[in-house]
């Protein structure tokens, strides 16, 4: 065994045993590869003695989900029925409804959704634009921003961020009885 797999095996035993998760530990191990001892990568990675310990840090603390409660589409989609009719309401909540729509009928993360392209307007080819002038397009940040506003408006609450839709559509479609393999194809 070398003198490095020695030391860095003591690192990771000393964060597991002050109580840090597999995931806390795991991020160490590659700060380690790629930022103190980049050299020594190749062999810390390989190392089937690291290797296991991780493994084991893995099953005895396997990691939990961020959320234990998943919200109920039902409640979003009955909120966004009231958004109604599309000339009456404002380009504001029209651009947040089909934000919120999108990602649960898709169960996409942000980022592709914020990629979606549209060819049929001038020089802007982003489909989900600003509602303010210019309109022009908006990062993922904003996108999320738009979802979590419409899941506080419906009553959901603000523990859950824009990417719990992917979890909460993903749920509603299996209660559904979409097959799951329909719901991976759609949930990327």
């Amino acid at each position: 065994m070398s003198t490095t797999t020695v030391i860095v095996l003591d690192f990771l035993e000393e964060l597991k045993e002050e109580g840090l998760s597999y995931s806390a530990i795991n991020t160490a191990r590659r700060a380690l590869i790629s930022c103190v001892v980049p050299n020594l990568g190749q062999a810390i990675t390989n190392d089937p003695l690291i290797s296991r310990l991780l493994k084991g840090t893995f099953n005895l603390h396997p990691p939990l989900p961020k959320y234990k409660d998943i919200w109920d589409v039902g409640v979003v989609l009955q909120y966004l029925r009231t958004l109604y009719p599309g000339q009456e309401i404002s380009l504001k909540e029209l651009s947040l409804k089909l934000c919120s729509l999108i990602a649960l009928t898709t169960a996409q993360r942000m980022q592709t959704i914020h990629l979606l392209e549209l060819q049929l307007r001038g020089s802007e080819k982003q489909f989900i634009i600003s509602y303010r002038k210019p309109y022009l397009k908006v990062s993922k940040d904003t996108l999320a921003r738009w979802v979590k506003t419409v899941l506080v408006s419906a009553g959901i609450g603000g523990q859950f961020k824009a990417h719990s839709t992917r979890a909460s559509a993903a749920l509603a479609a299996e209660t559904s009885n979409v097959p799951v393999s329909d719901i991976l194809d759609m949930a990327g």
